[in-house]
């Protein structure tokens, strides 16, 4: 764009130096809306107060739906790591039953030679406590551990993308409604004027003392200018209510926290590399866990080893325990001490040990199209990858030649003005001797507003690009020191 690197570096340097000064004052009264967006910075008897301010929107910014959202689904995904990590643990199970037996065709004999030993009499209640643990199963546990902490990483960083996303809606909106003020109030400033001099050329016509077509160019321009005031006065109401609803402010604490981002933002911000920028590291951590997702998915395949232990108990309310007087007829009596007794398969409850080897065989096909899915979602990441990369580098250009531009077009606008104050100036000294051509004062002070509204809207358009800029480059909760935190969960 630029063949002379001296020249280059002369106007952006130039251009910074503008951007500091290049608002006259504007009065923050209530008499006199709006700021001043040269950047200056706060002096220290004002401190407090920023302080106060910023405080105020850390508060309305981290508090705000989207927010609050984003920091649910961190919590969502920080229990996800929980569940995942319980695989490491034994599992203890406990499991009580009870029952009767139906019909009687037992036939299949115990140890003891007997058919009715209390676990197949299918009576009374019995307990198992079962207690067992995954020996290995080929890493798919720490597979699926690294990829819910990958995916809770990704969710912070959306959660923190979300968070400068409201900062730069709220500045949009507020710098928006800033604007619209200012130039209504020099539309307003302007009509006082005008009207004045529609007047005086409507007092001349009526003596005879001017033409019929300067009143209608002067009525006309004063339509024109009505109309202008109505589209100030409706863009104003839209973003004090747009401000309202979504941010709950008022127009003090929108010009309270333009000034507290004037004081803070940078002339030029500075760009980041594409790898530093916060959607490619959600794309990556995304990346990373969809890899280890894979991994996953192939360790299913493969024999895993779970040992187990298991405690079980009989008939646990039944009082025929060993020695205990039962009927004569029953298969386990014996005649002991003066009554019959129940003297054999009395034993009710075992504990085993053993090792369980599983592997899935045949699944439907599920496993293998588990995979086809995640190796898809693979190949689609690497594309918003190589997109994203693109999209910043050409975003971060975007950027400062606009701003750039912005800096060029403000100092014209600004010479503008001045050439318009001048002839203004020059033409009201004229008509306030000879009073021939009021019309001719009347569109030059129209010009003059026009000029006006116009430097307000680059101005004002020059800190939307500068916030759009910080959040680019993952800057703008820095400088306004509006911190991203998860919170408790």
């Amino acid at each position: 764009m630029y063949k002379n690197k001296n020249k280059l570096l002369g106007l952006i340097l130039g251009a910074s130096y503008l951007s500091i000064n290049f608002v006259s004052a504007m009065e923050t009264s209530s008499s006199q809306p709006g700021i001043n967006v040269a950047g200056e910075k706060a002096q220290p008897d004002a401190q407090q107060a920023m302080v106060s301010v910023g405080a105020k929107l850390e508060s309305i910014l981290t508090s705000h739906p989207p927010v609050e959202k984003a920091r649910g689904s961190v919590c969502e995904a920080s229990f996800s790591i929980a569940e995942k990590r319980a695989g490491f643990f034994p599992k203890l199970n406990l499991s009580v039953s009870g029952g009767d037996k139906v019909i009687d065709k037992t036939t299949r004999g115990d140890a003891f030679g007997g058919t009715n030993s209390p676990e197949y009499d299918g009576k009374g209640i019995d307990l198992t406590l079962s207690l067992s643990q995954r020996l290995y199963d080929w890493g798919m546990t720490r597979a699926e551990v690294a990829s819910a902490t990958l995916t809770r990483g990704s969710t912070s960083f959306q959660g923190n993308y979300v968070l400068q996303t409201q900062i730069s809606e709220f500045y949009n909106s507020a710098f928006d409604y800033l604007a619209s003020r200012e130039r209504l109030a020099a539309l307003e400033e302007a009509a006082i004027k005008i009207r004045a001099n529609v007047k005086s050329i409507e007092a001349r016509y009526k003596r005879g003392a001017t033409r019929i077509s300067d009143l209608r160019a002067g009525q006309v321009l004063l339509l024109d200018l009505e109309m202008a005031i109505a589209a100030a006065k409706n863009e104003s109401n839209l973003s004090g209510r747009v401000l309202k609803s979504q941010f709950n402010v008022d127009g003090k604490f929108v010009e309270d926290a333009a000034k507290y981002f004037l004081a803070r933002r940078p002339d030029m911000p500075e760009m980041v590399p594409t790898r530093e920028a916060l959607n490619w590291r959600i794309l990556d951590s995304d990346y990373r866990a969809n890899g280890y997702e894979i991994r996953r998915l192939k360790a299913m395949r493969l024999p895993a080893i779970t040992g187990r232990v298991e405690g079980k108990t009989w008939d646990l309310t039944d009082g025929e325990a060993c020695g205990d007087v039962v009927p004569g007829a029953q298969a386990d009596a014996a005649f002991l001490n003066g009554a019959y007794r129940r003297n054999a398969n009395c034993n009710s409850h075992q504990v085993t040990a053993r090792l369980e080897m599983t592997m899935p065989l045949f699944d439907g096909g599920l496993n293998k199209s588990q995979r086809n899915r995640a190796n898809a979602r693979k190949r689609s990441l690497e594309a918003d990858m190589a997109n994203f990369d693109r999209y910043h580098s050409t975003e971060s250009r975007r950027a400062r030649d606009n701003l750039i531009d912005l800096f060029g077009r403000i100092s014209g606008q600004e010479s503008k003005k001045q050439k318009l104050r001048e002839q203004f100036n020059s033409e009201e000294v004229m008509q306030n001797k000879i009073r021939s051509n009021l019309g001719s004062l009347a569109n030059l002070h129209f010009q003059l507003a026009l000029a006006e509204t116009e430097y307000i809207g680059l101005k004002y358009e020059a800190e939307k690009v500068r916030v759009n800029a910080l959040v680019l480059s993952n800057q703008i909760s820095d400088i306004l020191e509006v911190s991203w935190e998860p919170g408790g969960c």
